[in-house]
């Protein structure tokens, strides 16, 4: 509501006796919040950038605190360590840390590009507190206008909040008189997640964050698959890679470059720049929205492919590519008309998020589409991997405590099927996602209780937020633009009377003898004074 709006509704409601404050006590509260600490905003030339992360976040936890909404996540088991190793501290110990012993205080901290013009969004998000992931329990760290996010344009964004995370995990915060750990999470999609980590991304020798398996078999690496294995093999143990394998490159001089001798296996040439962020690989999420879209995705391509090859195992070869296009148009066509779901332009011709999840719920649809039309082995197993997904989408995407035996039949049911699609379908390829959902979402989930409570949907919410309201705020700029919105969304965090009351300065006790005012009609009183 405008300022003009407010001061309408104020006059109509019969002025300062309607209980409603005058537009210069509003003026003089936001005067004060903008003062805080944690809503205070520096403009660089990455971007424009909360000045203090350490100070938002604990504002945001005293806030929970206060309104004892503050919600306890002890994690259940962090036994997720390599083989032959003893178990790492799941928090990053600094001296003069909080205890180890204390339960944590766990942070998610994500950025993705999105939006027209592309402008990268930062938010860090405290997870002990129901429904995480709606835009008004996040917190916008940053916004950068940009025209890519590949890792130097990431660094430069980045630069302004290493100091603050270093704080938050050496100082902890502070919950009810007690300084407690943070747990930092990396929680965005896989090609940030890379670029953070300092990784080429899903064309790498080893594109795995949490392993050390290598992409596919190769003559080059032969000693690695060895070692390690392929993404492409059906086995759900795997080498996970050191508690500090990030963290140790984290050189003043750069990144160590390669470790051993190529073809060794302590060759790691998939790390090719110092990472950003000391992360704990087990607490990199398994990012819940994307792998969502992304088999989703691979199914609708897999209905394809399937009419591809039984045309061109009837008709001859020349026959797959126009027998591929013709079932393509024919799916869309049947998706909108029965499902009422369309591909976007704004996601590359691909569905939204929550398009993926009627789909789904409407699989049938998509397999009907498919009889006479390829052959029943094939029309079964997708089937069935259908009936198998939807069970582990719904387990990926709550964001709620799983129950331990729904968290058993998850790690069940993503192995039977990515072993079902694989065997299934020779073809098919095991990407990174494909891998990271049999391997490791469920190692995740039975240590933290949940995928969906760490999911992007807070993240990419934001997107929608700034293309929204943005225009809203003048700059000659796109970067005038992100600080304006910035300094808004800044003071519109927790902006209430308990806040100020916390930060704000206390006035002074009057002196010994001094007459105070007790009569209800004093007129040095406040509510007493002209407004």
């Amino acid at each position: 509501m405008s300022h003009t709006g407010f001061n309408r509704w104020r006059l109509a409601l019969d002025g300062r006796r309607s209980g409603l404050d005058s537009l210069s006590a509003l003026r003089d509260a936001r005067r004060e919040l903008s003062l805080l600490p944690g809503k205070q905003v520096v403009v660089t030339q990455s971007g424009a950038h909360l000045a203090s992360l350490a100070a938002a976040i604990q504002e945001r936890v005293s806030d929970l605190r206060d309104r004892d909404l503050f919600v306890e996540l002890p994690v259940r088991d962090f036994r997720l360590v390599p083989a032959g190793q003893a178990a790492h501290p799941p928090v990053v110990a600094f001296p003069g840390s909080p205890p180890s012993s204390e339960r944590d205080v766990q942070v998610t901290l994500g950025l993705d590009k999105g939006g027209e013009p592309g402008t990268v969004k930062i938010v860090a998000t405290v997870i002990n507190q129901e429904h995480p992931n709606s835009p008004a329990n996040t917190i916008l760290v940053g916004v950068c206008p940009c025209q890519d996010d590949k890792y130097d344009e990431l660094a430069a964004m980045l630069d302004t909040h290493l100091p603050q995370l270093d704080s938050l995990l050496r100082d902890g915060v502070w919950v009810r008189g007690v300084r407690r750990p943070v747990r930092l999470i990396l929680g965005c999609d896989y090609a940030a997640q890379c670029n953070v980590v300092g990784r080429k991304g899903a064309s790498a020798t080893q594109p795995c964050l949490h392993c050390l398996s290598t992409r596919s078999s190769s003559e080059k690496q032969t000693v690695l698959d060895a070692a390690f294995g392929t993404l492409q093999d059906l086995v759900v143990g795997r080498t996970l890679r050191e508690a500090t394998h990030f963290s140790n490159r984290m050189a003043a001089g750069g990144a160590m470059l390669m470790v051993g001798q190529p073809g060794t296996p302590r060759h790691h040439s998939s790390v090719e720049r110092r990472p950003l962020l000391a992360v704990h690989p087990r607490q990199i999420v398994p990012i819940p929205l994307h792998t969502t879209q992304g088999v989703n995705h691979r199914y609708l391509r897999l209905a394809i492919e399937m009419v591809m090859v039984q045309r061109s195992a009837i008709d001859g070869p020349l026959s797959w590519r126009q027998a591929g296009t013709d079932f393509a148009e024919e799916l869309v066509q049947l998706l909108h008309e029965k499902v009422r779901v369309r591909p976007t332009s704004f996601h590359g011709g691909l569905f939204i998020g929550r398009d993926y999840h009627t789909i789904g719920d409407h699989s049938d649809v998509v397999c009907a589409a498919l009889k006479c039309k390829v052959s029943q082995d094939h029309l079964d197993a997708y089937e069935r991997a259908w009936s198998i997904w939807n069970r582990v989408r719904r387990t990926l995407n709550r964001a709620v405590i799983i129950p331990a035996d729904e968290s058993a039949r998850f790690r069940a049911d993503t192995a039977v099927m990515v072993t079902l699609l694989k065997r299934s379908f020779p073809w098919l390829s095991i990407s990174p996602k494909l891998h990271i959902l049999m391997c490791h979402a469920p190692d995740f989930l039975e240590c933290f209780g949940s995928i969906g409570l760490y999911g992007e949907q807070g993240l990419e919410a934001w997107h929608g937020r700034y293309g929204q309201n943005a225009v809203k705020y003048p700059g000659a700029t796109e970067l005038e633009r992100a600080a304006a919105f910035m300094r808004e969304m800044a003071l519109a965090r927790e902006a209430g009377a308990d806040v100020l009351s916390r930060h704000s300065p206390k006035r002074r006790p009057s002196k010994t003898g001094a007459r105070k005012a007790t009569k209800v009609g004093d007129k040095r009183r406040r509510e007493n004074k002209p407004q």
